[in-house]
């Protein structure tokens, strides 16, 4: 996988894993009842499982555990209320961040809500939030509503081997 440069805050560049840009067909959708279906339940893993691994070799590990949940919450949000038939999922570096993003084809982004506590959904984009928040990062959402993104900072800690 290719290494890019990356300026961070004034010091030497770091060098990073060439961003994921994936594509995933969106198989199982039935009308608007926004159930995922079984076909497509296993997307947000694999978007975990390459993002922990693209973490990995970018030395940010620490940040696994938010980033990786987020990209989760994203992907099936995108899964459940995205028009496209294909869903275009991104992570890799941005400035002094990380941006992962995700772009479902619905022109209406996401509203963060608070659940009734006996709900089964509806607190997706607030978990996306809280996590970003801690992190202090940023959540946000393309002009034409299509992709939700999120940031979190660098880590400059670096894994010696």
């Amino acid at each position: 996988m290719p290494l890019r440069d990356i300026n961070h805050q004034g010091t030497p560049a770091r060098r990073f894993p060439t961003g994921l840009d994936l594509l995933f067909p969106v198989r199982g959708r039935h009308g608007h009842s926004h159930e995922v279906g079984e076909v497509d339940a296993v997307l947000p893993g694999r978007a975990r499982r390459l993002c922990s691994a693209w973490l990995r070799l970018a030395d940010q590990e620490q940040a696994a555990d938010l980033i990786t949940l987020a990209a989760t919450e994203l992907l099936t949000n995108a899964i459940r209320y995205g028009t496209a038939s294909t869903i275009r999922f991104r992570l890799g570096p941005s400035a002094d961040r990380l941006k992962l993003s995700v772009d479902d084809g619905n022109p209406q982004h996401p509203h963060i809500q608070t659940a009734d506590l006996m709900a089964e959904r509806g607190r997706g984009m607030q978990i996306v939030d809280q996590l970003v928040r801690s992190a202090g990062g940023d959540l946000g959402f393309s002009a034409d509503g299509t992709t939700t993104w999120c940031t979190f900072p660098i880590s400059g800690e670096r894994r010696h081997v």
